[in-house]
C-alpha cells in the first residue's frame, strides 16, 4: 500500500509541483467556469483567457516567493 501512495505523490509531484500552483490552478479554473456559465455573452471569451493567465501566473509568483522566503 505505501508503494501505490508513494506512486501517487510522485506522478502528482511531476504533474502540479507545489500544491498552491495546484489550488491557483483549480481556483483560476472554477471562476472563469463560473464566469463563462453566468454570462454567455461571447466578449467574454478574451477576458477569460486573460483571467487564466492571471490567475495561473499570480499562483507561480506566489509559489515562487514562498520558496525564496524559506532560504
Amino acid at each position: 500500500m505505501g508503494a501505490i501512495v508513494k506512486f501517487f505523490n510522485k506522478v502528482f509531484d511531476f504533474f502540479c509541483g507545489d500544491w498552491i500552483v495546484f489550488f491557483g490552478m483549480c481556483i483560476t479554473i472554477l471562476v472563469i467556469e463560473i464566469i463563462n456559465k453566468t454570462f454567455s455573452l461571447e466578449s467574454l471569451g478574451a477576458i477569460s483567457g486573460v483571467l487564466f493567465v492571471l490567475g495561473i501566473a499570480i499562483s507561480f509568483i506566489i509559489a515562487i516567493k514562498r520558496e525564496v522566503s524559506k532560504q
